[in-house]
């Protein structure tokens, strides 16, 4: 306990305004909250169509540009610092961001290869290498979410958002899942949903990490006030092992067997 209290203490805190300034960023409000969801709602249907052929034509640089175009990783690095603030409203409202952009994601990506012409045989390499996911994925969440926190509170490192966004790939996953879902491919949704969960629930602990030792919560001490924060970080916890346990015992029952020349 003594080691945490020295390593809270030591932290560098972010002055007031640049803490407003991540909390306009991810939590808009009036008039910029409207443009705010006109543009999640837009670029989440541009990038998943965008995807979509990127995973149905095999190619590597057009799923990496619906990578760039997403928007989800801005609701999910929300959702974190909600929770390290102790705001159960705004986490709710982040979580359903992100559910309803899944779930458009999801059903555009089904519409998208339901019209397509031609059978889908074989399955894509870009489609199959995201439906058998294990914990080198979750640990690339938990690392893509602490560089995309940092980014957050720190100016400097605004640049490396653009990495992270290709690095934890939150919306191919949604874009198989759609898919596979057309064609009835079981198996492969599960696969491709659980690597998607995996990512957010990565991000969403590693970044609320980040956000606490980055100074980003103002006036707590780390044992005063923090009964909701340690709440829903307990509840994000719970989450990742509900994700961890078929990655990790589940291969061949739940989850497609990897290619062993993989």
């Amino acid at each position: 306990m003594l080691q945490i209290r020295r390593l809270w203490e030591g932290r560098e805190p972010l002055h007031d305004i640049e803490r407003r300034l991540v909390i306009n960023r991810l939590f808009p409000q009036g008039t910029s909250r409207r443009q705010f969801f006109t543009r999640f709602a837009s670029l989440m249907m541009i990038s998943t169509a965008i995807a979509v052929f990127g995973i149905l034509a095999d190619s590597t640089a057009v799923v990496i540009g619906a990578m760039l175009v997403a928007p989800l990783m801005f609701p999910v690095l929300g959702a974190a610092a909600a929770i390290v603030m102790g705001w159960p409203l705004r986490i709710i409202r982040r979580v359903l961001l992100v559910a309803v952009g899944s779930v458009l994601a999801v059903a555009l990506a089904a519409a998208i290869s339901l019209v397509v012409p031609g059978r889908v045989d074989p399955l894509p390499a870009e489609l199959m290498a995201r439906t058998s996911p294990n914990l080198l994925d979750l640990g690339i969440a938990l690392a893509a979410g602490t560089a995309g926190a940092y980014g957050q509170v720190r100016s400097h490192a605004a640049n490396a958002l653009t990495g992270v966004a290709v690095a934890v790939a939150l919306l191919p996953p949604l874009a198989v899942v759609g898919i596979t879902l057309q064609l009835t491919e079981w198996q492969l949704t599960l696969g491709a949903l659980l690597l998607f969960l995996a990512n957010v629930v990565g991000i969403v602990i590693a970044a609320s990490i980040t956000f606490v030792v980055a100074g980003f919560v103002p006036g707590h001490g780390p044992r005063r006030g923090h009964a909701p924060i340690l709440r829903a970080v307990g509840w994000a916890a719970i989450a990742a092992i509900i994700v961890v346990l078929p990655m990790q015992f589940g291969r061949g029952n739940v989850l497609p067997q990897l290619d062993p020349t993989d």
